[in-house]
């Protein structure tokens, strides 16, 4: 599947992204249905993302 409507669109039709959405932590699912999230590497990337932005700062 290249792009999909929306994200559940692509967790319906993407067992792949299905397998990787569902093994991410609870909070990381609810903070990136919030997203508009069509492909694969969409879904990737905005985990990248917010691992980015949630990592503990330094002093």
């Amino acid at each position: 599947m290249k792009y999909a409507a929306d994200l559940t669109d692509l967790l319906n039709n993407d067992p792949q992204a299905y397998t990787y959405f569902y093994a991410l932590p609870a909070q990381t699912q609810t903070d990136l249905r919030k997203r508009d999230i069509r492909s694969m590497e969409e879904l990737k990337q905005a985990t990248a993302d917010l691992a980015y932005d949630n990592r503990p700062r330094a002093f």
